[in-house]
């Protein structure tokens, strides 16, 4: 048993990275531009248009998935998708 227990926790330190790792990898990156902001914004409205239709129903989707994991990280990108429908839908009500 101690012996499976080893092998699985070297399985997992194998694959996740720490801290100081993840951290040193990522100030090897250029530093993210506004045009890289933008790129990214256009590549999540597209791909959430794309499978759901709209922002307002990938927020949806989004949600329901929040809600049913319990996880941070889908929370969050609810959030994210959340805002971006409301803003969307400022801009055509004021427009």
């Amino acid at each position: 048993m101690e012996s499976r227990l080893a092998k699985l926790e070297q399985v997992r330190s194998s694959r996740h990275e720490t801290h100081e790792e993840r951290l040193e990898r990522l100030s090897d990156r250029p530093p993210w531009t506004e045009a890289d902001s933008v790129a990214l914004d256009a590549k999540i409205k597209s791909e959430a248009i794309a499978e759901f239709g709209s922002l307002k129903a990938a927020a949806a989707a989004a949600r329901e998935k929040a809600n049913r994991t319990r996880d941070p990280m889908d929370a969050f990108l609810c959030r994210d998708l959340e805002v971006r429908a409301e803003d969307e839908e400022a801009r055509y009500t004021h427009a």
